[in-house]
């Protein structure tokens, strides 16, 4: 008795100390003001995790027939049936394959009349099937029924890009605000076009304006934009704020409330003279530097001399 009692406290111990050191090499978690921060290490928890990613189905631009079934594949999303919607922007529809990969249906066409499209910015899925598009260029967010057939749509007033995530009563999207002060809110609305609440102000994207000889250049210099808020999934229908520059994440649930902030141990590295191509501190990731007619401008001679060079047509992103 006396020696099962002795290995049960040996391994108790071995157990308690396993659990420190994995506290201290893992995550820290406390609470501030209500909210809950989650502080990473500088280093992988889980080094030697992988995905693997398998083809399961492959659609092709033709069907067997040689009609052409997609022109400008765009978005895409898959319904709880399997159903996968496909964005052509090339004809401005969408377009329904079942499971098995054969078209089914097509949903709107090219116009301004109801259920049409000027632009196919963002599709989303209801939790029953329904479905969204958002129109920027038509200020317009229009509601689909499983079928593909048009329910109704509503205009919205400034600029949208963007549907966070959806339930089967309201939506959450972006609200851009362009001007000296530019400003970026997400808030939620309801399938008519009614505002529910909002999540807040966010860091929007900045850039800096250049006029050369009527010209119009822009350079961002921070690595954040829009496209930095993300939505996770439709069960919990959170909202992550990336702040890229900071290794920082701020994460909200349903109703708009911050309840946890993600971050991990980071110091700028600085940069100087032509390095800075290369630092994520000072231009985005998605700038680019086009000169109508004459191609683009190089940023070594930009950040050497202040003045746009015109170079060949291309695309540059740093």
């Amino acid at each position: 008795m006396k020696k099962v009692f002795f290995c049960f406290i040996v391994a108790a111990i071995m157990l308690w100390f396993s659990c420190s050191k994995k506290g201290e090499e893992g995550a820290s978690v406390e609470i501030i003001d209500g909210i809950e921060f989650v502080h990473n290490t500088d280093t992988p928890m889980f080094p030697d995790r992988t995905v693997v990613f398998e083809e399961e189905l492959s659609i092709g631009s033709e069907d067997a027939d040689g009609n052409i079934l997609l022109y400008r594949p765009g978005r895409h999303l898959v319904d709880s049936k399997g159903n996968i919607y496909i964005c052509d922007l090339q004809d401005l529809q969408i377009k329904v394959f079942g499971p098995e990969g054969s078209l089914a249906r097509t949903i709107g066409r090219k116009g301004g009349g109801p259920g049409e499209f000027q632009n196919i910015g963002r599709i989303a899925l209801l939790p029953d099937d329904r479905l969204l598009v958002l129109d920027w260029e038509a200020n317009r967010l229009s509601l689909f029924d499983t079928e593909g057939k048009f329910i109704n749509s509503h205009k919205f007033l400034n600029w949208s890009y963007d549907i966070y995530f959806t339930t089967n009563a309201f939506y959450a999207r972006d609200e851009n605000i362009f001007g000296p002060e530019t400003q970026l809110s997400v808030k939620a609305y309801d399938l008519s076009g009614n505002e529910l609440f909002s999540y807040g102000k966010f860091v929007h994207y900045h850039s800096l304006r250049i006029d050369d000889g009527g010209r119009r250049f822009s350079i961002s210099p921070k690595p954040y934009d829009v496209y930095s808020i993300l939505a996770g999934g439709q069960k919990n229908a959170r909202l992550y704020h990336c702040l890229n520059d900071k290794y920082s994440i701020e994460v909200y649930d349903r109703d708009g409330k911050l309840f946890r902030k993600i971050d991990r141990p980071y110091k700028p590295i600085p940069v100087r003279g032509k390095a800075r191509l290369l630092s994520p501190s000072i231009f985005s990731t998605r700038t680019a530097f086009m000169k109508p007619g004459s191609g683009s401008m190089f940023l070594s001679d930009f950040l050497e001399t202040g003045k746009c060079t015109p170079g060949k047509p291309t695309r540059r992103r740093v």
